[in-house]
């Protein structure tokens, strides 16, 4: 699966509005950290931006997490030093950590910095559309992320979201990369979870879909 962050259909944070008349975007902090612009990252902070500033919305990211999604480890370092928290939760819809959102992208090296820093490799995902970091790296198709996030004792068996959540082996089925699915089984994860309270399905339910 390319990099793009829409989990699925149901969770679609990169078609999410970027601010509306009644709901303020981004910050230039936020914006200048998504995009890599280092340089205005720096003058930002000196000029005394909020570096735990949320984007304001259901699917609001800190300046850290706007970093990770982009990929920009430099800026992803700048940050860490200036202070920002790397276990921050972000918005309401989805609300991941830096972690959760650079291993669904698949950014080893940025998840070797954020773990290195603190960050909780089993941070439970948040309530609505949340998912651990070993679930979004599934979700993403990301093999050799997966395989480091194991490494670093991910739970294999973590409970999915209370809503359209999805256990590992659920999201690795849902999208159908059975070399997931075979490394997550080798690693002892229960084919028989149950789904999420809402709109959750089990991983043979998930497998007939993908191949009927």
């Amino acid at each position: 699966m390319s990099p793009g962050f829409s989990f699925n259909t149901a969770r679609t944070e990169e078609n999410a509005p970027l601010g509306t008349e009644d709901e303020p975007g981004p910050s230039p902090l936020q914006t200048a950290a998504g995009i890599g612009d280092l340089p205005e990252v720096h003058s930002l902070l000196e000029a005394g931006a909020d570096i735990s500033a949320l984007d304001p919305g259901w699917y609001g990211v800190t300046a850290l997490q706007a970093a990770c999604k982009g990929g920009h480890l430099n800026v992803v370092k700048v940050l860490l030093e200036k202070g920002a928290d790397v276990n921050q939760a972000g918005g309401n819809n989805g609300g991941r950590t830096a972690l959760q959102v650079a291993a669904y992208f698949g950014y080893l090296v940025i998840v070797e910095v954020l773990v290195a820093r603190g960050a909780r490799v089993n941070q439970v995902p948040a309530r609505y559309n949340g998912l651990t970091a070993l679930q979004a790296a599934c979700e993403g198709g990301q093999v050799k992320m997966v395989r480091k996030l194991l490494r670093e004792r991910a739970d294999v068996n973590a409970k999915p979201a209370f809503t359209h959540g999805r256990t590992a082996l659920q999201a690795a089925c849902e999208f159908g990369n059975l070399e997931i699915v075979s490394e997550l089984l080798d690693r002892g994860a229960n084919v028989n979870s149950e789904g999420a309270k809402y709109n959750g399905v089990t991983a043979l339910r998930q497998l007939i879909s993908t191949f009927p």
